[in-house]
């Protein structure tokens, strides 16, 4: 899988990050309630809608775009400090085209959904930040996760206050994650909605307030299996799950499992002492049995997986429909390990 690229999208490509939001916020449940239950209709009018939106805010503040190889397929947009709110001109510049595409229904509701945020902006200075997604192909790879990596770091290299809005109550997990807390909740147009806020820890460490922080963990950074036939088991992972080589001696093999995690493949018996390094020591570790691991995939990418499966001869041990909508398909790797493919809406958290 091609390293995701992140950089700030010029003008000219700002139609193609307009097409991403559309695609990828098509099902939001209050662009649901806006532009009406027909999805590709509604895909093709948040399009519009943000292409201008975009346009703003890339003079306004900053539009991030992430990229895999010539695709992009992630956007992340904030602004400045005093310049969220659209000001009554840009508001009667976007009306015309809405109504000529939409009715003046839609107008009414746009205007209400985007007048019940602008009652909860915070007083104090912030970086805004959203519209924030993943193309519709491309969710559940840790893709929005790394956008909004890149936007702390911003926040916290100039020790901003960060808010945003979200309709999507699994959002406010993940932002809970990057250090948002709720500050309010109401609804729109019927349609729960939470305000979010964040303060660097530099901002909190002013204040004398950081030990009440905890600390938190990102994400699982290693995964290790241990192998008796440690060159076979890498060629299955490089060749048939295609990960791509990070490390190598007589001992282990690392992997690259994806957006920052680590695969680690041992010599069964091989760690058992102590590992003396110039910076310090890796205590012993081994482990032996048929352990489970799992894979994120991609929901449309299943079928695909399964032909490969059956194309190479490997058997599949199992299949889970999980309640959240996703797919597991269980098989064996050479060592017997349980490998676990899983598309989004395995977990709350996936």
């Amino acid at each position: 899988m091609p390293h995701l690229e992140i950089h700030e999208l010029a003008v000219t490509e700002l139609s193609g990050a307009a097409a991403v939001l559309g695609r990828g916020m098509r099902d939001n449940p209050l662009h649901v309630r806006v532009f009406g239950e027909d999805p590709a209709r509604r895909e093709a009018s948040l399009e519009k809608f943000f292409l201008p939106v975009l346009r703003g805010m890339a003079r306004k503040g900053i539009v991030l775009g992430g990229y895999r190889g010539d695709a992009l397929v992630g956007v992340c947009a904030m602004v400045r400090p005093g310049r969220c709110q659209p000001s009554m001109a840009e508001k009667m510049k976007l009306a015309p085209g809405l109504i000529a595409r939409e009715g003046r229904s839609t107008l009414h509701r746009v205007l209400e959904w985007t007048g019940a945020w602008s009652k909860h902006d915070p007083s104090e200075a912030h970086w805004h930040l959203g519209p924030v997604a993943v193309d519709r192909v491309a969710q559940g790879q840790g893709i929005g996760s790394a956008l909004l990596e890149a936007f702390s770091r911003r926040m916290d290299e100039r020790r901003a206050t960060a808010y945003l809005e979200t309709d999507r109550e699994a959002n406010v997990r993940l932002y809970e994650r990057l250090g948002f807390t709720v500050v309010s909740e109401e609804a729109v147009l019927g349609v729960p909605n939470w305000y979010m806020m964040r303060t660097p820890l530099s901002a909190a460490r002013s204040r004398g307030t950081v030990a009440e922080e905890k600390p938190v963990v990102r994400h699982m950074l290693e995964t290790a299996l241990y192998c008796d036939d440690l060159e076979g088991t890498t060629r299955f992972y490089r060749e048939f799950l295609g990960l791509a080589p990070l490390f190598a001696d007589a001992r282990l093999t690392a992997l690259d499992a994806g957006h920052g995690s680590v695969l680690l493949l041992f010599r069964r018996g091989g760690s058992t002492a102590p590992m003396p390094f110039p910076g310090g020591i890796i205590p012993p570790h081994d482990g032996a049995g048929p352990v489970h691991i799992a894979f994120a995939v991609g929901a449309a990418d299943m079928e695909a997986w399964e032909r490969r499966l059956t194309d190479a001869g490997i058997a599949i041990d199992g299949r889970v429909h999980w309640e959240r909508g996703g797919r597991s398909v269980y098989f064996r790797d050479p060592e017997g390990h349980s490998v676990e493919l899983a598309t989004p809406g395995t977990w709350p958290t996936y």
